[in-house]
């Protein structure tokens, strides 16, 4: 870059100082060759010449907010942590939950299965207690060979003249291949 001083400029690209140069945008290296309009641009030199050491950190820093895309890099990135830290902390709550009681953490999943094995073995229509005539399964226990066994009283029957009977039901459900057996009895 080309220095100006009193009345001349130095050569950005062979050092030589040019006091003949009276405009400083027009002029060219008498030396050289180089034309300072080409070497530096024409607000540098007018202002004085170039400023050293001056980056653009620098620049977004001495007018006193940060740039709108360091705004949208802090913001990306708390939201990438903020996810991974709910998606493992969901996954431990769900552990501990199967730690401490599996047939409560099952109920749900065996729902479904539970209610067309118990819808099998009835003659004629089935009831269930639970919203939307759906089976809620609250009671439950893990057997030895890892199947869950629910059990409840919530269940009504159709016999075959039409009546509605209230029914026990056992369900025992299998959450490696997700199938479900069930023995009802009459109340």
């Amino acid at each position: 870059m080309p220095t100006t001083e009193q009345g001349g400029i130095t050569c950005p690209k062979c050092g030589t100082y040019n006091t003949s140069a009276s405009d400083l945008a027009a002029d060219e290296c008498p030396s050289c060759g180089v034309i300072y309009a080409k070497a530096v641009p024409r607000s540098t030199i007018q202002n004085g010449g170039p400023r050293v050491g001056r980056t653009q950190a620098g620049a977004s820093a001495s007018k006193g907010k940060p740039s709108a895309s360091l705004w949208w890099l802090v913001f990306g990135v708390a939201a990438v942590a903020v996810f991974a830290w709910s998606r493992a902390n969901e996954h431990s709550e769900r552990e501990d939950e199967m730690d401490a009681d599996p047939a409560s953490a099952y109920a749900a999943e065996a729902t479904g299965p539970c209610m067309r094995a118990i819808e099998d073995q009835a003659s004629g229509d089935t009831r269930f207690a639970g919203p939307l005539n759906t089976l809620v399964l609250t009671r439950g226990r893990q057997e030895p060979s890892g199947k869950l066994a629910y059990y409840g009283e919530d269940v009504q029957m159709q016999n075959a003249l039409g009546a509605w009977r209230k029914v026990k039901f056992i369900c025992t459900y299998d959450p490696t291949n997700q199938q479900a057996r069930a023995v009802v009895t009459h109340l």
